[in-house]
């Protein structure tokens, strides 16, 4: 009983808001679908002439209730409403944006339907909390198998191996770099995979397209430091759109990610809604740029925050970057070459041929390609 009674206070208070948005909905559709033009109301009245000697002189009595009637159909009729559309449009506009940027932002977890084991991988479920808390899933693979070890003996549990971090993309969870996870550990790599906030397993309902993810990848990397069998002078990140762009922010505030690895990367984020609303025209431009500032006025961010162009520039001489683009993608190609321009690290380009929607899904192409680099990148300092 005590419960119920609680719960009929916040029942009424819901049912009070949503009567008062449901009225000022309904106040707003009737003055933005108010006919401006009727035409049956605006028939001439008929004037009886006057006659003359009786008060003003008719002719001018008629021209002045002409003139009254016209002003009356002018400004009621026509000006009135005009001015009521134009009054409501802009805070219309706004709320029509922050509810876009807001379901924008909430876009739902997906399904983890790969696990390691359907890849004969041994692997371990693990956990660890980002910079504001929020707790990430994730698997640890580990390089050596325990044939390796029974035939090697305790000599290779004692050596540290390369760790390498990876980072999935939009709408997506670490199933989805499974497979490159898997080549990189044949090549002897410590491999990491996790969640984003609000992907997946991991905690958190709201995604910042990059911008909080950082944090996320901070902490990965962190977590796979702390591991007795990683080299935690030999760390690399491996990241496909929003996780790369995510990996690069992390880059520039942690010197410590010697190597790292970005795969259909826009050069910024107004490229980036752009290319994924297709052909470019008027309305999507202005809608680019009003869902930019919600974005930015939603997160506090700035346009720095935001592009990858301007994040590559305090990137440090001593990381190496690849850049993974598809050659048929004009966009992700330009933004490619803009990123290795404005990057101080020694980075270098590769353009394949894009067969999957994401270029990470496919491992047996891009696979040979980053173990080579970061094996070249991640090799120790007194290699040969």
């Amino acid at each position: 009983m005590k419960r119920q009674r609680r719960k009929q206070p916040i029942r009424r208070c819901a049912l009070i808001i949503a009567r008062g948005l449901w009225v000022v909905v309904r106040c707003l559709f009737r003055i933005m679908t108010y006919r401006v033009i009727r035409l049956g109301e605006y028939r001439r009245p008929r004037f009886t002439a006057t006659p003359r000697g009786a008060g003003e002189l008719g002719p001018q009595n008629e021209r002045s209730r002409r003139r009254a009637w016209l002003q009356s159909v002018i400004f009621w009729r026509l000006l009135r409403p005009v001015a009521l559309r134009l009054l409501v449009l802009p805070p219309l506009l706004f709320v029509s944006l922050a509810l876009i940027v807001c379901i924008s932002v909430r876009t739902g977890r997906t399904e983890i339907r790969q696990f390691p084991d359907g890849m004969r991988l041994c692997y371990q479920p693990v956990e660890f909390h980002s910079e504001d808390g929020t707790l990430l899933r994730g698997w640890f693979i580990p390089s050596l198998k325990p044939e390796d070890v029974l035939r090697e003996g305790d000599r290779l549990l004692r050596q540290q191996r390369p760790g390498v971090v990876l980072c999935h993309g939009l709408g997506t969870n670490r199933g989805q770099l499974l497979s490159l996870a898997a080549h990189l550990n044949q090549e002897g790599f410590e491999v990491l995979l996790f969640d984003f906030r609000g992907c997946g397993a991991s905690d958190g309902q709201i995604h910042s397209f990059g911008l909080r993810e950082r944090n996320d990848v901070l902490a990965a990397v962190h977590f796979l430091a702390d591991r007795g069998s990683v080299d935690r002078n030999r760390i690399a990140v491996v990241g496909q759109d929003v996780g790369g762009f995510a990996a690069l922010g992390a880059s520039v505030r942690d010197y410590s990610i010697r190597a790292l690895v970005l795969a259909d990367v826009d050069r910024d984020m107004r490229t980036a809604i752009g290319r994924r609303l297709g052909e470019s025209r008027f309305w999507c431009d202005w809608f680019t740029l009003a869902y930019l500032r919600g974005y930015q006025t939603y997160f506090r961010a700035s346009e720095r925050q935001l592009s990858a162009e301007g994040m590559a520039e305090s990137l440090s001489e001593t990381q190496r970057l690849l850049i993974i683009a598809p050659h048929n993608d004009a966009s992700l190609k330009d933004s490619a070459g803009r990123i290795i321009k404005q990057s101080k690290a020694q980075a270098e380009l590769l353009l394949i041929e894009e067969l999957y929607p994401s270029t990470l899904m496919d491992a047996s192409k891009v696979g040979p390609a980053i173990a080579d680099f970061l094996r070249r990148s991640l090799a120790p300092p007194d290699a040969a």
